[in-house]
């Protein structure tokens, strides 16, 4: 049975926040402040394209702080995995994308094939029916010490890698990019 003290703080816990300033009226909960997403606007529509040319977003470069994620709207989870570190990420399931931060700054675009259709610097879409094969002649030859049946790592010459995740049949199922540094 729960002492009536640690009733009272969670009942305290989930009931909502006035804050007593009067510029300040909305109101949140105890712990809002987990998520700095919590206020961005939801945004439908498929995950953007990153530009062919440099393989990011035009309004989300790697190293990017986590505000500058607002365009792609509030995601549907956000996950901490250092709060000291600011080691996070953004999960956009309807759209097929993650982003992780670590010290406030974009280190990862992973796509999750099928739900999003992200395209090849040629303008080909990327789909679950793209193969191992395919994947070498749009993107050029993985590293061997980075590659293996089930990923394909591959240096674009322009300060960003990829890994090409692969389904037991070889083919894509998950397509990441990140600086190569």
């Amino acid at each position: 049975m729960p002492k009536p003290g640690i009733a009272r703080f969670v009942a305290l816990a989930s009931e909502p926040f006035r804050s007593p300033c009067r510029y300040n009226r909305r109101e949140m909960g105890l712990l809002d402040w987990l998520d700095p997403t919590r206020e961005w606007p939801a945004v439908s529509g498929p995950a953007p394209d990153v530009n062919r040319m440099t393989l990011q977003f035009d309004s989300l470069r790697f190293g990017d702080p986590i505000d500058s994620a607002r365009f792609l709207g509030r995601p549907g989870a956000f996950e901490w995995h250092s709060r000291i570190k600011k080691d996070c990420d953004l999960r956009y399931a309807k759209k097929g994308l993650q982003l992780h931060f670590r010290e406030d700054r974009l280190i990862e675009i992973r796509f999750v094939i099928g739900t999003a259709r992200p395209l090849a610097p040629d303008g080909t879409p990327l789909t679950r029916e793209i193969d191992k094969d395919r994947i070498i002649a749009l993107f050029g030859e993985p590293d061997p010490g980075g590659s293996d049946d089930e990923t394909l790592q591959i240096f674009h010459g322009n300060g960003v890698a990829s890994d090409f995740d692969l389904d037991e049949s070889g083919h894509l199922t998950e397509w990441a990019l990140y600086p190569d540094d």
